[in-house]
């Protein structure tokens, strides 16, 4: 019996140096395999301009301020990007620059594709440029001046290299409009107007007329943000409002809900005294606003709770700005 227990013990103590070489040369194959390429990131969903002592950067990164990567690079001779905005499918950015000469471009959501849509004039009062899609994603509108002296008016262009005219939708030399934003619908613009934020009816062309803006209804001349001078308004992507900056002591966000057209709603989102929130911008959802602060950008829930930092500058930026999230995300 004793002969019989002595043969099973070394065939057990055998199996078990066995197993524990079998073991080691699988975890010696595993330790010799190449590491696997890196996950490729997440689709961009905030754009968004980095600047500093080298120039600006138009720049993405994702919804929560991972994967911060150069779309396009600039110098210190030139501004590279101003007021990025995302074309409706999310796979295009329009913004301002003067790269290639003063303008509005397009470039696609990998860096590639950068083209010239249209050229602008030197100049204005406020700043020109601001681009924004239609709808529809076959037009762009934007701001411009005509030369020195003379305030911008609110132009339209098919969204494609080089577009063949441009079609001033205002038309008034003695009013500055900017900021323009298409109503979801695209029936509709808000703009800035002299300080207001006033709501333009978009007019098809006919016999009479080409393409036009007739304004028809002014927001801010009366009510909680009558002493206020207020810009950037953003229309929200489908609840009827629209996010504006309204500076007074300090510049905050405020929301005009526009549901009962007759009676706008007015909202102040950021009651901040000492510190100022620029360019709101809405998610896919409406469910919260991108924006930035003190040269970084935060996003807060659409009724101004929980604002948190995304995003910081690093040693190669100094600051933040002018956030515009895509569309079309879900």
């Amino acid at each position: 019996m004793s002969g019989k227990i002595r043969f099973f013990g070394l065939v057990t103590l055998l199996g078990l140096v066995g197993a524990v070489l079998l073991l080691g040369v699988f975890s010696w194959g595993q330790k010799a395999k190449p590491p696997q390429p890196p996950a490729p990131p997440a689709d961009p969903a905030i754009a968004y301009v980095a600047w500093g002592t080298g120039g600006s950067n138009l720049m993405v990164m994702n919804e929560d301020g991972s994967n911060q990567r150069i779309l396009l690079e600039g110098s210190k001779k030139r501004i590279i990007s101003c007021s990025p905005n995302w074309s409706p499918d999310g796979n295009r950015i329009a913004f301002y620059c003067d790269i290639q000469g003063n303008g509005i471009y397009i470039i696609n959501k990998d860096g590639h594709g950068l083209c010239r849509v249209v050229a602008m004039e030197e100049g204005g009062t406020y700043g020109a440029g601001h681009p924004h899609w239609s709808p529809d994603g076959m037009k762009i509108i934007y701001s411009d001046t005509l030369g020195p002296g003379l305030n911008e008016d609110i132009y339209m262009v098919d969204a494609v290299e080089n577009a063949a005219s441009r079609i001033n939708l205002t038309n008034s030399p003695d009013i500055a409009e900017f900021y323009p934003s298409w109503e979801p619908d695209g029936l509709r613009l808000a703009a800035m107007d002299d300080g207001f934020i006033v709501i333009f009816d978009l007019l098809e062309p006919d016999e009479s007329h080409d393409w036009m803006a007739v304004p028809v209804q002014n927001l801010t001349r009366t009510g909680p943000l009558a002493n206020a001078f207020v810009t950037a308004p953003e229309w929200a992507n489908a609840s009827g409002k629209i996010a504006v900056i309204a500076h007074a002591e300090a510049r905050d966000i405020w929301e005009i809900d526009l549901n009962i057209p007759t009676n706008p709603l007015y909202s102040n989102l950021t009651p901040t005294l000492e510190i100022s929130e620029w360019n709101p911008s809405w998610s896919p959802l409406d469910t919260q606003i991108v924006f930035d602060r003190d040269s970084c950008i935060y996003v807060m829930n659409a009724d101004g709770s929980n604002i948190t930092r995304i995003a910081a500058p690093n040693p190669k930026s100094l600051s933040l700005k002018e956030p515009d999230w895509r569309r079309n995300l879900q």
